[in-house]
This record gives C-alpha cells, sequence and structure tokens, in this order.
C-alpha cells in the first residue's frame, strides 16, 4: 500500500482529486490532506509518506519550499511528488529535485491524471521491489500496472 498526503489549498480541487484516486487506486491510501505548507511539513515530519501530490501556490508555506525542507529532513527515503499546478511550471523552474516525479496541470482530463499517477505508482513499486529483492540477487524486476483509468 502506497502512503499518500495531498497538500491543496483548493478544497474543491482536493475533494476531486482524492475522489479520482479513490476510485481508480486500490492500492494508494491517502493518510492525510493538508491545506497548507506548514500543515505539509508536519505530516511530512510525523508519518510516511511515500507520495505526495503537492499544490505549489499556497499560503505560509509555498510548494518549493515545502519540497526543499522536505529533502533536508533525516529519512529513511524520501517521498516522490507530483506537483499540482494551475500554470505548468517545467522541471527546470522547480530546481534540481529528483523525488519530483510527475506534474499535473489542474485543467488535464481525468485520464491523463490517472496515466501520470499510475507512472509514479510503478516508479515507487519498482524501487520497493528492487530493495526487497532476496538475498541480494541481480535480478531486476518488472514493474507491474494497477490500474486502468476510465474504461
Amino acid at each position: 500500500m502506497i502512503n499518500a498526503l495531498i497538500v491543496d489549498d483548493n478544497l474543491r480541487y482536493v475533494k476531486y482529486i482524492l475522489n479520482l484516486i479513490t476510485s481508480n487506486f486500490k492500492n494508494i491510501h491517502i493518510s492525510h490532506i493538508a491545506t497548507d505548507g506548514e500543515e505539509a511539513l508536519n505530516e511530512i515530519s510525523s508519518n510516511h509518506l511515500d507520495l505526495i501530490f503537492l499544490d505549489l501556490k499556497m499560503p505560509t508555506l509555498s510548494g518549493d519550499e515545502v519540497i526543499k525542507r522536505t529533502n533536508k529532513l533525516n529519512c529513511i527515503t524520501r517521498p516522490k511528488f507530483i506537483i499540482i499546478s494551475g500554470d505548468m511550471p517545467s522541471l527546470k523552474e522547480l530546481g534540481n529535485c529528483d523525488n519530483i516525479k510527475s506534474i499535473i496541470n489542474k485543467l488535464e482530463s481525468p485520464e491523463s491524471i490517472c496515466k501520470k499517477i499510475e507512472y509514479v505508482i510503478n516508479e515507487i513499486n519498482y524501487n520497493v521491489q528492487k530493495v526487497k529483492s532476496p538475498h541480494g540477487s541481480s535480478r531486476t524486476p518488472t514493474p507491474t500496472t494497477f490500474a486502468i483509468c476510465f474504461s
């Protein structure tokens, strides 16, 4: 099970993305929802999270500042980020951060959003399988698909 956090100050969009995830991804558990950057950092520092859906423009503390501070935390594994934005920043604008795995435009179709989430889930599961490989086996497992969105 992938533990996830949704961080967005737009509660209408939080409800939308939450419904999209719970309807299409049975292997994602939304353990927390935060409405600003400070609240997000509290959740990140006190819980094990695999994936964070993060809005960039928020009151109190911006999404890019949340990423910077998260990367400074002493975590065993750093969570992966899916950026949520209405402005579509490029990855270059967000700086050098290898744990940003995708960017979702708030105006994207549900199908497109699901494909991006599925890609990130597969990467997370692939990395977990590599870590758990038995007795130093050199065999690299193949990622699997867990959900198909909208038939």
